[in-house]
């Protein structure tokens, strides 16, 4: 007859093998969502932190500017709650602006309101001022008003689909998502923390 050692033997093995699997799974996932919370607490501080040292109250970064779009006018380029970077444009670099090129400008009729249309043609006066004339893609006609090169505020660089709606949440609610993000981190580090310190499992006793 076969002693009871024998038998247990491997069924002790297959359990502890199962436990650390099981162990090493849920680690890995903990560890997973903390880096997440990391990467998004990290995100969230640097659009507060931009968007309040910049004058216009978006987040800014060298000589770039995140902007949220709020309409459908240049689909399908970019759409509605996409993030769009444009590289600014000075006195200095705005003579480089050419037709096809998407820039970022403010009404003339109204500057607080910025607009980001493609340029479709361009006019000079006998003075030698320049001009734009500016059509959304979507849109069947050219925008009414030309817009003076002094209105022109940025070049269209790239997009990030759909974070313009992040962005415009935490612009919002800035403090609020801050600190509860930074709750919920405090708390799950804790959590891995304690799960690191404590054993694995003792062997099944069969």
């Amino acid at each position: 007859m076969l002693s009871p050692q024998v038998i247990d033997a491997p069924v002790k093995l297959g359990s502890n093998k199962f436990l650390s699997i099981s162990y090493l799974c849920a680690l890995t996932l903990r560890l997973s969502s903390l880096i997440f919370l990391v990467i998004l607490l990290t995100i969230s501080s640097f659009i507060s932190v931009t968007s309040w040292f910049s004058g216009s109250g978006n987040p800014t970064f060298f000589s770039h500017e995140g902007l949220i779009v709020r309409s459908g006018s240049m689909s399908p380029v970019f759409n509605t709650g996409d993030l769009i970077v444009v590289r600014r444009v000075t006195a200095e670099t705005s003579h480089q602006l050419k037709v096809g090129d998407i820039i970022s400008f403010r009404e003339p009729s109204n500057e607080k309101f910025m607009v980001t249309h493609r340029i479709a043609a361009i006019e000079t006066n006998e003075q030698g001022s320049r001009s734009f004339r500016t059509k959304g893609d979507a849109n069947q006609s050219v925008d009414l008003s030309p817009i003076p090169e002094k209105n022109i505020e940025g070049i269209f660089v790239s997009k990030i689909s759909n974070l313009g709606y992040l962005l415009n949440s935490i612009k919002q609610r800035n403090l609020l998502l801050f600190f509860a993000v930074a709750a919920l981190l405090a708390h799950l580090a804790v959590k891995i923390i304690n799960d690191l310190n404590q054993p694995l499992q003792k062997e099944i006793q069969i």
